[in-house]
């Protein structure tokens, strides 16, 4: 039995995974949806299993222990996206930040041996400047696309590699992994479709 849950399930790149986990998962024998608005299905494919909804904010550890209780994996696309010219800077620490530690601390409590992390390709300093390169060529000087939303999810993702290999309650270890997506834009997308409507 593999249990996973999923932290913004709600969202665009929670119902993606949620309707690939549902389609292409076999062995996954439960998933739990956890997120601030209760989880319904938005997207058009047959399920394979009931989806246990966990209604919750992230900043709230007791919630987040009782959807992690017992699971195989987390997969924590949970965030705040805030590319303005002036975000909310308060709430992007809260989310992306603080949230993340609060899903960290969540998964040694309840013995959850796997966290997938979803970070941005915003993270990366230097993006534009790197294009036609590699990683590898990206310079700690050079600046972040969004440097508030950039930076919050940098820190993240740090904390999370960092997470990497520490103990868990059971005995067990923790192990971390975070990925850095390119722009996603597909079914259910609203931020691209409203950026678009500027240009």
């Amino acid at each position: 039995m593999c249990s996973v849950a999923v932290t913004g399930a709600s969202g665009f790149l929670g119902q993606h995974i949620i309707q690939h986990l549902q389609l292409n998962a076999p062995w996954v024998t439960e998933i739990r949806a956890f997120d601030m608005t209760s989880f319904s299905k938005a997207l058009d494919y047959k399920s394979r299993l009931d989806v246990s909804i966990y209604t919750g904010d992230i900043g709230d550890t007791q919630a987040l222990r009782k959807a992690f209780h017992n699971v195989s994996a987390v997969l924590h696309v949970a965030s705040v996206i805030d590319v303005q010219f002036q975000p909310d800077r308060k709430l992007l620490r809260k989310v992306n930040v603080e949230g993340t530690a609060n899903v960290i601390a969540a998964c040694q409590t309840e013995d959850v041996p796997i966290l997938i992390y979803c970070s941005t390709i915003s993270a990366v300093q230097g993006y534009f400047n790197c294009l036609g390169g590699s990683e590898t060529d990206v310079e700690d000087t050079w600046p972040l696309l969004f440097r508030d939303y950039g930076g919050t999810k940098k820190e993240a993702e740090w904390m999370v590699l960092r997470a990497d290999k520490t103990p868990l309650t059971n005995g067990g270890t923790l192990r971390t992994v975070s990925l850095i997506p390119p722009t996603m834009y597909g079914e259910g997308d609203r931020l691209i479709a409203t950026i678009l409507q500027f240009w």
